[in-house]
């Protein structure tokens, strides 16, 4: 019989300080997302986009610089950097837009999709096996955007399919930042997303340019950096703590969007938002359930 393989260790406290972080990140990352639905119904989602890219680069510097920055830039493989970047900068302007035309709560929730994506998309990217278990969850989770979509024929189900074609770029994105981490640190991953983003929305912006006021090129700033900032401090979470055990406070976002879209907004979700963000949720965190017994099983020689 082969013995399990011991889980990794984490050292003390730092579990608790990684859900601090996390939640904190979250809590950055929907102040962000507020400036980003505010700013861009005035001045446009791509003058937004490139705030957000340019003003993030502020708080990774510094990590890069750790290791000195010209070592923190080189790369083993530019062009799965280079595929990463282009799928991601697409898929953050397709989430951008999306988050000027349709309710923040709707947006947050079909978010939640990406772990359902990455699931499907695991098996030709990635060669993973995929079992009936895992494939329910995301056929349960499908339901819930059927719901908080409610396919028909008008304008409203067509704009909502905009964050779910980003969802899946997303998911795409992140299984190829899976691979890079292998061979690549955070920060560098990091610095060629950002600034690639930076450098795509910088081309195009002088074809929609409104010049913003002294007060909202102080918030376009501020969105820019607590980006960058909560990215930092998320990718710092999981570093001192188990994924499993961090990844349901992800979705503590939900909560700070219905928040928002009722302070700022005066909205709330409807009624079908709310079951299918549930379903979505529950197929979530059952796909991570899964996907953390399956990796017991392979360590233990018994998958």
């Amino acid at each position: 019989m082969t013995a399990a393989a011991a889980p990794p260790s984490f050292p003390r406290g730092s579990v608790g300080r990684s859900i601090a972080l996390l939640l904190s990140a979250t809590v950055l990352f929907s102040v962000m997302t507020v400036l980003v639905k505010w700013l861009g119904a005035i001045y446009g989602p791509l003058l937004v986009y490139f705030c957000r890219s340019f003003f993030a680069l502020i708080p990774v510097l510094p990590l890069m610089m750790h290791h000195g920055l010209l070592a923190a830039m080189q790369t083993l493989h530019p062009g799965a950097h280079a595929f990463r970047c282009a799928i991601g900068v697409v898929g953050m302007a397709l989430n951008f837009y999306a988050l000027t035309v349709l309710p923040l709560a709707e947006v947050v929730a079909i978010g939640f999709t990406v772990p359902m994506f990455s699931t499907a998309l695991s098996i030709p990217l990635l060669g993973e096996v995929v079992r009936i278990r895992r494939w329910t969850a995301v056929v349960v989770g499908f339901v819930g955007v059927i719901l908080i979509v409610r396919p028909g024929f008008g304008g409203q189900t067509l704009l909502s399919l905009i964050p779910l074609v980003a969802a899946l770029l997303h998911a795409v994105a992140l299984i190829w930042v899976r691979k890079l981490t292998a061979t690549e640190r955070s920060e560098t991953i990091v610095f060629y997303f950002m600034g690639s983003s930076a450098l795509a929305s910088a081309f195009v912006l002088p074809f929609a340019w409104t010049t913003p006021t002294a007060f909202d090129l102080m918030l376009l700033a501020v969105m820019g950096l607590i980006g960058g900032i909560a990215q930092v401090m998320h990718t710092s979470a999981f570093r001192g703590a188990p994924v499993a055990l961090l990844a349901p406070f992800e979705y503590s976002a939900m909560l700070w969007a219905v928040i928002a879209g009722y302070l700022v907004w005066d909205t709330m979700p409807t009624w079908w938002t709310g079951a299918g963000t549930a379903l979505i949720v529950a197929s979530g965190l059952y796909i991570l359930h899964r996907e953390v017994v399956v990796g017991r099983q392979r360590r233990a020689g018994t998958a």
